[in-house]
């Protein structure tokens, strides 16, 4: 089968196939990512990366999915240098949570990383990357 290189942040990665691509950055995240939380300016308290979202990025739809799954590998520095674009509440059944949007560059256009914060529980975690802000 043939390989296919993408460059992303300056890192050439291999593989495959999305399928393929999707299991080896959720099998990389979870070894080097999950549990760790990171000071990102403009949010009050620590964010904290997840296996949820970690996986919820790598389903997440994208105009350029493979650099958005890519991405996830360079997060931290992404949270870190991201710019605080705004808040959002969302009920979902009986839980509240707050959105907290942060800008960043994908192939050259611009993406969110998306923050969620549970109101009951007040942790904040990295939830998704998206290229668009549904209104």
């Amino acid at each position: 089968m043939k390989r296919k290189e993408v460059e992303t942040f300056g890192k050439a990665f291999s593989y495959s196939s999305l399928k393929e691509q999707r299991i080896e950055v959720k099998k990389w995240a979870k070894e080097n990512l999950v549990g760790q939380q990171i000071n990102v300016p403009g949010i009050e308290r620590p964010v904290k990366l997840t296996m949820n979202g970690i996986k919820e990025a790598i389903n997440q739809p994208h105009k350029f999915i493979e650099e958005k799954n890519n991405a996830i590998r360079n997060i931290i520095e992404l949270l870190k240098t991201a710019k605080f674009i705004k808040p959002m509440a969302h009920v979902l059944g009986d839980t509240n949570f707050l959105y907290y949007y942060l800008q960043i560059e994908l192939n050259g256009e611009i993406s969110y990383i998306v923050l969620r914060e549970t109101l009951k529980e007040g942790q904040i975690t990295f939830y998704t990357i998206i290229d668009k802000i549904k209104e």
